[in-house]
């Protein structure tokens, strides 16, 4: 149910992208006549692959909540590592910068994927299928999810809107200087996100069983041990 949800919600994005992004362009009176095809172009993948990853962008949050945190983890990793050789190889070679987007979606999109079926491999039992969706469960998931649902959009708009603004705003000269210091940040963000993931179920658990003392020490806690780890490595 929450799958075809998000699945819902892509079909808007992409919506959005192929019938509106014309019409952002041309809203932005700064872009020249001659480069106002080739950035709607960038604007409808960056929609296209934005909606694209959204429902399986929870694939990496199931294998967590398997507490199998160490597959989730290197299975992003290698995606990121692919998809840095794979720009360097796109920058050298100037093959443009719809190419450096369709890289670096095409190996969020891989690697989110690979997650999802390491964690359907553990659950043989579970199927995913639209005969399965039960509205009476979104009404209720969304009463418990709905900051949930909007951290993870706003997530997915902060770590994707770069490259529309890389692609639109930036000559290539930038792109290069930009690119190794975007994975930089993508590793920071890893190592200091460590602990609220590893958190995450356990604080779902426990709001589910209303201990709401102890989950808050919980989170207390972790965001203190996140702050030790993450302010030096900054």
């Amino acid at each position: 149910t929450i799958f075809f949800s998000y699945v819902g919600i892509a079909a808007l994005m992409i919506l959005i992208g192929l019938v509106g992004s014309p019409y952002m362009i041309e809203a932005l009176k700064d872009v020249s006549p001659e480069n106002k095809e080739r950035f709607t172009t960038i604007l409808t993948l960056f929609f296209v692959g934005m909606g694209l990853n959204f429902p399986i962008g929870m694939f990496p949050e199931m294998l967590r909540g398997q507490q199998r945190l160490s597959l989730a983890n290197y299975t992003l990793l290698i995606g990121y590592l692919i998809s840095f050789v794979l720009v360097w190889f796109a920058l050298k070679y100037h093959l443009g910068l719809v190419m450096l987007l369709l890289i670096t979606l095409g190996c969020s999109l891989l690697s989110e994927l690979t997650c999802g079926l390491f964690a359907l491999k553990q659950m043989p039992r579970v199927r995913i299928h639209p005969s399965l969706f039960s509205r009476e469960m979104v009404h209720a998931t969304m009463r418990f999810s709905v900051f949930a649902y909007i951290t993870t959009l706003t997530t997915v708009l902060l770590t994707r809107t770069d490259q529309l603004v890389r692609g639109t705003a930036l000559a290539i000269s930038a792109v290069t200087l930009y690119q190794p210091a975007a994975k930089v940040a993508e590793m920071f963000m890893s190592f200091a996100l460590q602990v609220p993931e590893t958190l995450s179920p356990a604080a779902a658990h426990l709001h589910a069983r209303g201990d709401k003392s102890f989950l808050r020490t919980l989170l207390l806690n972790g965001t203190r041990v996140s702050v030790m780890i993450a302010t030096p490595m900054f």
